[in-house]
């Protein structure tokens, strides 16, 4: 069995007989395609297993018909690969070895055999033979010239209508069709053919006109056909390249991206620092006002208790006295 496969939408093109096909960017690999090309294909990225008349598929991630693959699907003709998320397409074609004894014969043209042709007398004349015998050297009669003109005219009319039967049934219309015209009688079987031949080189000529036409038409669809596949083949290759620039962008953008991202974490670090230290010294500076509040309040009390107590005893004492 040979394994056609294809990358889509560019010209590469490999026809393997293997047991095993490996597929990456890796130059040992039987489809080896261009690391530079495809940055997202690694260097072994799938294999095709072929054993018992199948194609099984093996390898990373690729996608079969635009859904994830197994280890192990069984592939057939026309399933499309695509080797990772962005990667390339490759089209496979399981192509089937046959013996070319095996082919059957093919007649293309075998011309009719020219002895079955059926034979077609358009116009036969009149024989010769059959005209009245003319002596040369010696002249003939007066009265005998209109006998001979006729007895011709009746051999040439017998001829014509094909046997003496047929000539004797038309005899009295020929005589007289010459008699009023004065000239030999008309051939009606000779005119018959004359006008079928002409009915059937108009029905021939109409034929000819219908398959020049037709053949004009198909010549239009083929080139119909062509324009709108050249025209699909392009809309995909500018689709791939399209594709192909996007994921540069997107490579170019990532490293950009990352140090903006760092830049910004650091930044964020700083900010929590500074929070920290400005917790800290709210904290410290709420304890200080803490702490000065209450030595206030402890000295106050530490004078004024002392002071309300003397009173209290002075009074107490004078309460006791009266």
């Amino acid at each position: 069995m040979d394994i056609e496969i294809v990358v889509v939408g560019e010209s590469g093109k490999w026809v393997l007989n293997q047991p095993r096909i490996r597929i990456g960017v890796d130059p040992q690999c039987e489809v080896s395609l261009p690391a530079q090309k495809y940055p997202t294909v690694s260097g072994e990225h799938a294999a095709l297993d072929v054993a018992d008349g199948l194609v099984r598929l093996s390898g990373g991630e690729t996608y079969l018909n635009g859904h994830l693959a197994d280890n192990g699907t069984v592939l057939r003709s026309g399933d499309v690969l695509r080797l990772g998320a962005g990667g390339p397409e490759l089209r496979l074609r399981l192509l089937e070895r046959t013996p070319a004894s095996h082919e059957p014969t093919r007649v293309l043209y075998q011309p009719a055999p020219a002895s079955h042709e059926p034979t077609r007398v358009i116009s036969e004349p009149a024989y010769r033979s059959h005209e009245a015998t003319r002596v040369l050297s010696s002249p003939e009669p007066a009265s005998a010239q209109p006998h001979a003109a006729a007895a011709r005219q009746g051999h040439a009319t017998q001829a014509a209508y094909g046997g003496s039967a047929a000539y004797a049934a038309a005899a009295p219309h020929t005589a007289n069709y010459g008699q009023h015209r004065g000239q030999e009688a008309p051939l009606p079987a000779v005119a018959q053919d004359s006008s079928t031949l002409r009915a059937l080189q108009g029905t021939l000529k109409s034929i000819q006109v219908l398959l020049a036409a037709n053949l004009a038409l198909v010549a239009l669809l083929f080139v119909w056909v062509f324009m709108q596949g050249r025209e699909l083949a392009q809309t995909h290759k500018e689709l791939q390249e399209l594709r192909v620039q996007a994921q540069n962008a997107v490579g170019q953008l990532t490293p950009s991206l990352d140090a903006r991202l760092g830049v910004f974490e650091r930044r964020m670090d700083a900010m929590d620092t500074q929070v920290a230290a400005a917790q800290d010294r709210m904290v410290k500076g709420i304890d200080a006002q803490a702490k000065l509040a209450e030595d206030r309040m402890v000295s106050r009390m530490n004078t004024e208790i002392p002071a309300m107590l003397d009173k209290f005893v002075s009074k107490k004492l004078a309460d006791i006295k009266h």
